[in-house]
């Protein structure tokens, strides 16, 4: 067609990062790939006479920003006003082709990622991070992902965070709390409801706080447990998911014993701060009243025997000061009524000068009063 005479502008593949009905991990494959596919159309249509147009760089914030008015109600196919959008940019690099653009200069396909090859040090880094780059005004930047207009505050709302390079990184920030009253276990009004029940009804409470939260716009549901198993186990994160009514949402449970909610605190931060996703749910459950139905770490003859000898000397350990806590050889408070008809505490002491005996484990303990 260009041999022809003909102006020939192509549309290069779009953003699929953009497209939260794909779950992750496909949607970031789906990315690299469609990424990847761009920059070969760009070389290929470039190298026939071509004019292609980057939309992956050019619509890529106002879908990011915007899905509810970009995408159709199916959240995979551009709208109405997505189409619209793709061909505001297409119309401008057609005139600027055929001589007739009078407006601002048209982006031209150099400025763009998958134009050119540009910086390398940048390209890798952007292949790692999984996140594109652009190179305008002979500066490189890497664009991140950034939380849509519909939460309160926006990940970037705080100073920012800019890496050696030039990167820009998002801040994080905390949108909604919620938690259950704590109690002992096999005791108070909790100790009849399953713990994926619990975190539902907090996950609910806390997600309601969201006003015009598009759930479909939440990337992972991060869920810390310190013992997941028996009514805990299954991947809790995923059944919480579930009974919500979010089967489109992925779900991951961490254990890292009592700091396992305060893990999943960290993986979202991380995950934000990298440019991985826009929202995280973090969150932490534990019912111990309902262990009689089983858990993790509780079945006979599972521990790794390389363990035995600390084990033993725990043991020992508990037994001794145990054994310490009962004997009427240690210092012990005596009441006395004293003549005035006063009731207080005395406290006996040993002979301080007196030899002490070795304890279980070696250290000395105080010879009988």
């Amino acid at each position: 067609m260009c041999a022809s005479g003909a102006v020939v502008v192509v549309a290069t593949c779009p953003d699929f990062g953009v497209v939260k009905a794909i779950p992750q991990p496909l949607r970031w494959t789906v990315r690299t790939l469609g990424l990847r596919l761009a920059r070969a159309q760009s070389g290929a249509v470039t190298a026939a006479g071509g004019v292609p147009v980057p939309l992956a760089s050019l619509v890529n914030d106002e879908f990011r920003h915007s899905p509810h008015l970009m995408l159709s109600d199916d959240q995979f196919h551009p709208s109405a006003a997505g189409y619209a959008l793709a061909a505001s940019q297409l119309l401008p690099a057609l005139c600027n082709a055929l001589g007739e653009w009078t407006g601002e200069p048209a982006l031209s396909s150099a400025t763009a990622t998958e134009a050119g090859p540009g910086n390398l040090a940048l390209r890798l880094i952007s292949r790692l991070w999984r996140r594109p780059y652009y190179r305008s005004a002979g500066a490189d930047r890497r664009i991140c992902p950034r939380l849509s207009d519909s939460l309160p505050r926006r990940l970037d709302s705080g100073p920012d965070h800019t890496a050696g390079d030039g990167a820009e990184m998002p801040e994080a920030v905390i949108v909604s709390t919620a938690r259950s009253p704590i109690g002992r276990a096999m005791k108070g009004s909790l100790v009849s409801i399953r713990p994926d029940d619990l975190a539902a009804q907090m996950l609910r409470a806390a997600l309601d706080k969201v006003e015009g939260l598009n759930p479909h716009q939440i990337d992972d549901l991060i869920l810390g447990c310190g013992l997941p198993g028996g009514e805990q186990g299954f991947n809790m994160a995923r059944v919480v998911a579930i009974e919500l009514g979010y089967d489109f949402l992925p779900g991951t449970t961490v254990n890292r014993y009592c700091s396992s909610s305060l893990q999943t605190i960290r993986m979202a931060f991380h995950a934000i701060k990298a440019g991985e996703g826009d929202a995280f749910i973090s969150a932490g459950v534990e019912t111990v009243s309902r262990f009689i139905k089983g858990s993790s770490d509780s079945l006979p003859d599972t521990k790794n025997p390389l363990f035995d000898e600390a084990a033993q000397r725990t043991a020992a350990a508990a037994e001794g000061a145990e054994r310490l806590a009962r004997s009427p050889q240690r210092p012990r408070a005596a009441r006395r009524l004293h003549r005035d008809g006063s009731d207080r505490r005395e406290r006996r002491h040993p002979d301080r000068d007196r030899p002490r005996r070795p304890g279980p484990l070696g250290r000395a303990q105080p010879e009988p009063c």
